[in-house]
């Protein structure tokens, strides 16, 4: 008896599937990806590790599930690829095996979806209480100084004393030499919202000739006691509001400024690791479950129409039978029945002599 082929309609339904597939895998790739580089969830990850003790005790946090997801999106493309040259071919046992993939990847994706958006859930209220208590000007100096962090608000101010306690935090936050990266990465990072001229008024608004915006900005990430700047494009100035009086000092800063009612007043607002954690913590959990559910579903429309090229045949039931019977309680049974001849002269391999 020939082979049965694959009809033409049924040969583009697969070709696109796969297609849709690999497409899939390499934006899940680049976006995990995306994810794992992050540097709001590198420094959450290094604070999970402090609060661990850096022991080196294997926890899977949401960037490790970026990471996992990153590997298991790649896979899927690489067997999209394989896929599509299984159908092109009219390979059933490469096609099974990429359908296999599908399946196994699809549902790991699903998992380290619900996993990442478990502990989004678990780590935000911890490091809201620890972003709260670390950024705190007096604490963050102590602790700048103690691990002499350049470049901080820390060094840059007067020298405070760091108690027992303070000493033991310091020795703790850098038992990796991190210390300062954790520190850094936490507090210096913000958002900010629009605010009005008024709210710069003096003393404590100093004036730095700039080319950019970025300078104001990332000057006022760094000072605890900035609450907000201002760049003005025509004149090439920027104004920044501080109650740090060492760290604004001329020739380089001039005190006193007054900034023009006409230039855009940018407030300091929440934390921007926070914020970041909070918001793409979030997506990337729902992006991972999405896809992990859309693979699957792809994996079954795809041994659906397997079934119905390669065992269905006349009389039998189709894939959508076995699935209402499977699923349904049997729904459909006595459809089957009644189309079926009950031939017992009929098997499915052999015919009585």
């Amino acid at each position: 008896m020939p082979k049965k082929s694959h009809s033409e309609a049924e040969h583009q339904v697969l070709l696109v599937l796969t297609v849709v597939v690999c497409v899939l895998g390499i934006v899940g790739a680049v976006f995990a990806f995306c994810g794992y580089t992050n540097d709001d969830l590198v420094a959450v990850d290094r604070l999970v590790r402090y609060n661990l003790g850096f022991t080196g005790a294997f926890i899977l946090t949401v960037r490790k599930c970026c990471l996992f997801f990153c590997i298991a999106a790649a896979v899927t493309a690489l067997s999209a690829v394989a896929g599509t040259i299984g159908v092109r071919l009219n390979s059933k046992p490469i096609t099974c095996v990429y359908n296999v993939s599908l399946i196994v990847t699809g549902l790991l994706m699903f998992f380290l979806g619900v996993h990442a958006n478990g502990r989004q859930s678990t780590v935000q209220p911890i490091l809201s209480r620890q972003i709260a208590d670390f950024c705190k000007a007096p604490t963050f100096i102590r602790l700048t100084q103690q691990l002499n962090c350049t470049g901080t608000v820390g060094v840059a101010s007067a020298p405070v004393d760091c108690s027992a306690t303070c000493e033991e935090r310091a020795t703790a936050l850098n038992s990796q030499g991190e210390g300062c990266l954790i520190l850094t990465s936490l507090c210096n990072d913000w958002e900010y919202t629009i605010g009005s001229s008024t709210q710069f008024v003096n003393p404590g608004v100093y004036t730095h000739a700039s080319d950019s915006e970025p300078f104001c900005n990332r000057k006022c990430d760094h000072d605890l006691n900035c609450i907000g700047y201002a760049f003005n494009p025509t004149d090439m100035l920027c104004y920044i509001k501080s109650s740090n009086t060492t760290r604004y000092t001329p020739p380089e800063w001039t005190p006193d400024g007054v900034v023009n009612a006409m230039t855009e007043v940018k407030i300091k607002g929440k934390n921007g690791v926070l914020s970041a954690f909070e918001t793409y913590g979030v997506n990337v959990a729902r992006f991972m479950i999405s896809l992990g559910i859309a693979l699957v579903l792809v994996a079954a429309l795809t041994w659906c129409i397997l079934y119905n090229q390669n065992i269905n045949r006349p009389g039998k039931p189709t894939a959508g039978h076995v699935f209402r019977n499977l699923c349904c309680c049997g729904a459909g049974d006595n459809e089957f029945r009644q189309k079926l001849p009950f031939d017992e002269s009929e098997s499915d391999g052999s015919a009585s002599g």
